[in-house]
């Protein structure tokens, strides 16, 4: 592994059309502005990583929503018109039920609401920020290809505008569970026992995604899972804390996430920036690094208002743009419970009137919240600056320079006291009782120096209350993969990079086993029945075994007998608890004569699918390419790369999928990394799946693949002396137009690359490494 003080260096002398293209790009930012406080220096490296060197803090911000806008402008426009439901304007009649849905949800209401209480210090940082945002796009001499696409205009932007992506982004992750018991309720006969029996199973599957349209979107907005692990310093090598995180979220381009440094006297940070929003999610600063998982918290909750007196629902009517169609009218009815899920047509809410009572639609302040973490110097005023994080709810995993390491619940969420036995919708009384107290980073509990030596989070359930936080948690299986994996001694960045890229699922391997058992007893094929019983639970790309598993599974979880109303209105492919939490007390209730007959004939196609598909590679894919790649027959062109992925549903290297049982796509997973030795205050290192520059073509469009595949990572510093050294690119932003021209100089220095031990060849150029399963699968150029 690389030293930091040492790291494999290219030659500044190379030159290629890369470089030339990275220069053009480079030279559609502007070098001056109006009231500016001092010049500020924009640093750029070879994989268009920016990192704002600035006097004075809002000339940072300002330079900040530059470089926001340079690097993600489409993909910006395309998320503001989401938050706003005006998806219609950009895709014609297929958005119009999107848009109604979110209408519904008002997210520029509840964004005006948060900015009417923000805290100066908060507001102080936008403003700056959106008047970047504004001036980039005003001098822009063109602009992306997806505004021709998709028939965009070039609009102002606002704080309301950026506070809106903010709450797009606190979408709960329960919603696509609840959405899909709404749709159950009522069909094919089922009765409201019917809907109680799909809600306990709910409850212990871990929840399942709504098929269609809808179910995609909101599976889009709500998937949260993501890898935390903070390391002490007593399991360290370099007697230091070490943190590392891996978000998963969908696996598009552009990326979610904007890799980024700011440097400035109020904010010394780097690390990874929602797109859109001016803060370090997932990094680190002077005194801590953090990252974070989704909570799986229940910040909703179904309310029944059938019954609700009529002067306490307030009807309305919108109207909704719709490309090449002009305007149509919808009628949205809200309630002091939340708005009536009922009136969009598209959510396919079935019997009476139920209202999404949601925490996100009141005010809170989560901009300030990582904001005021990046300038904590110690662990109290860590935790404080979560005070006010509302939504989504996350587990924040910290690391501290003065050796501390701990855990901090954000989250606004109702003191729910008892859990809703017969199902998910409560009536009115009981949301009045159970949201009339809340919770808060103060009064939730602090995890501080656990006496293990460390602290992982993979959205398993929080075992500080017994209390209803939330309904449908993680397995475990990754959290308990992890906490293996961080129980070493002598842990470094390597250790961390391998557990990252871990493919073992320890639940898989031992429900494998247990069919191996049912198997055996009925008769199966032998060659199954061996390999499963001899499976350690991996997942890697290579390996053969998990292809038979899980076209077992798949085979299994399709021949169960089960009425309409517990599967039909569900999605059980996307229910990824199911099969090892529910699938074998389901066989076992089956009579002998059902089972074996059931058994040999999936065993069969289990088979069957091992012949077709040699590895779990084959069968298992990674498509990159832009979100827009996913409209069927157009979208081919946008795919950049598919291979053969390792991981599954639980790995700690999560590539999620349904149930399956031939070639198939990866449905979200990891698409981004963080580690940081807190021993070192320029030991800090990122990837992303993809590129950090969201225009379709450009040279760091997605140049971060192969180090993504490498299993290598870029250097993001803190020291100003490191910030030169690796960031050589200048554009210095000036308060009036220069005389002369300011120079860029092509970032042709490559940055820091962390490996597993990386080789240089005689130039100094770093090289591609063999990870520590082998070589990569092949990549598939489209």
């Amino acid at each position: 592994m690389p030293a930091a003080s040492d790291p494999p260096v290219e030659s500044s002398a190379a030159s290629c059309p890369e470089d030339a293209r990275r220069a053009a790009r480079l030279d559609e930012l502007p070098d001056h502005a109006e009231g500016l406080s001092a010049p500020v220096e924009i640093r750029w490296n070879a994989h268009a990583v920016p990192y704002i060197v600035a006097e004075h803090d809002a000339d940072a911000s300002y330079a900040l929503g530059l470089v926001h806008a340079h690097l993600r402008l489409a993909q910006l426009h395309i998320m503001k018109r989401i938050a706003h439901g005006r998806v219609a304007e950009m895709v014609g009649p297929p958005g119009l039920g999107l848009d109604h849905a979110l209408r519904l949800l008002d997210l520029p209401g509840v964004a005006a609401r948060c900015q009417a209480v923000l805290a100066p210090s908060t507001r102080d940082w936008l403003e700056p920020f959106v008047r970047g945002l504004n001036d980039y796009q005003q001098q822009l001499r063109r602009r992306p290809p997806e505004f021709r696409w998709l028939g965009l205009r070039m609009e102002p932007w606002s704080v309301l505008d950026v506070l809106s992506l903010g709450r797009l982004a606190g979408a709960d992750v329960n919603w696509s569970s609840q959405l899909g018991l709404l749709r159950a309720r009522g069909a094919g006969g089922s009765t409201g026992q019917d809907l109680g029996q799909i809600w306990q199973r709910l409850r212990i599957a871990g929840g399942t995604a709504l098929a269609g349209r809808v179910g995609q979107l909101a599976a889009q907005l709500t998937r949260g899972g993501s890898n935390s692990v903070a390391i002490a310093a007593s399991r360290s090598a370099s007697g230091a804390p070490l943190m590392a995180n891996d978000p998963h979220l969908g696996q598009q381009l552009p990326n979610f996430w904007v890799l980024a440094g700011v440097h400035c006297p109020g904010y010394r940070m780097v690390g990874l920036m929602p797109a859109g929003l001016p803060f370090v999610g997932v990094g680190a600063g002077p005194s801590f690094a953090w990252g974070g998982t989704n909570m799986r918290a229940a910040s909703s909750d179904l309310v029944d208002v059938s019954a609700l007196d009529p002067g306490l629902i307030h009807a309305q009517t919108v109207s909704i743009k719709v490309r090449g169609l002009g305007r149509r009218s919808r009628r949205i009815r809200r309630t002091p419970y939340g708005p009536i899920l009922n009136d969009a047509r598209v959510l396919r809410v079935r019997g009476g009137a139920v209202a999404l009572r949601w925490q996100g639609s009141e005010p809170s302040d989560e901009i300030g919240a990582f904001l005021a973490a990046a300038r904590a110097q110690d662990v109290p005023a860590f935790r404080e600056a979560f005070a006010d994080f509302g939504v989504c709810a996350q587990n924040i995993l910290f690391a501290s320079r003065d050796g501390h390491i701990g855990h901090v619940y954000a989250a606004h969420l109702p003191r729910r006291r008892d859990w809703p036995q017969d199902g998910p919708i409560l009536t009115p009384q009981q949301a009045d009782a159970a949201w009339g107290e809340r919770w808060d980073a103060r009064s939730l509990p602090l995890t501080l120096d656990p006496p293990e030596g460390y602290r992982v989070s993979a959205n398993d359930r929080p075992q500080f209350t017994e209390a209803p936080l939330g309904y449908f948690f993680s397995e475990g299986d990754r959290a308990a993969r992890l906490a293996t994996l961080a129980a070493g001694t002598n842990m470094g960045l390597a250790e961390l990079i391998s557990l990252q890229n871990d493919t073992r699922v320890p639940g898989a391997a031992r429900l494998a086993q247990d069919l191996a058992h049912r198997l055996e007893d009925a008769q199966a094929p032998a060659a199954l029945v061996a390999a499963l019983r001899d499976w350690d639970g991996d997942y890697a790309a290579q390996a053969t075994v998990p292809v038979m598993f899980e076209a077992l599974l798949h085979g299994l979880a399709k021949a169960l007998p089960g009425t309409p109303a517990l599967h039909r209105p569900l999605d059980l492919d996307d229910e990824w608890g199911r099969h090892t939490r529910l699938l074998l007390a389901d066989l076992d209730s089956l009579p002998a004569a059902t089972l074996s007959p059931l058994l040999r004939r999936a065993a069969r196609r289990a088979l069957a699918a091992s012949r077709r598909h040699r590895s779990w590679g084959d069968m298992h894919r990674l498509r990159i390419g832009h979100l827009l790649s996913l409209v069927p027959l157009l979208g081919h062109g946008l795919v950049v790369a598919e291979w053969g992925a390792g991981g599954s549903r639980e790995s700690p290297m999560k590539n999620a999928h349904g149930l399956v049982s031939g070639r198939h796509r990866v449905q979200y997973g990891a698409q981004a990394r963080h580690l940081s030795d807190l021993s070192d205050p320029d030991a800090n290192h990122f990837v992303l799946l993809g590129g950090n520059d969201g225009w379709i073509g450009s040279a760091a469009y997605a140049d971060q693949l192969a180090l993504w595949r490498d299993r290598r990572y870029l250097q993001l510093p803190l020291r100003r002396s490191s910030i030169d050294r690796l960031f050589p690119a200048c554009r210095t932003l000036r308060a009036q137009a220069s005389a002369a021209p300011v120079s860029t100089t092509p970032a042709t220095t490559a940055p820091v690359v962390l490996g597993p031990p990386p080789c240089n060849d005689a130039g100094g150029r770093a090289q591609p490494v063999q990870g520590a399963s082998g070589s990569p699968p092949e990549a598939h150029q489209v």
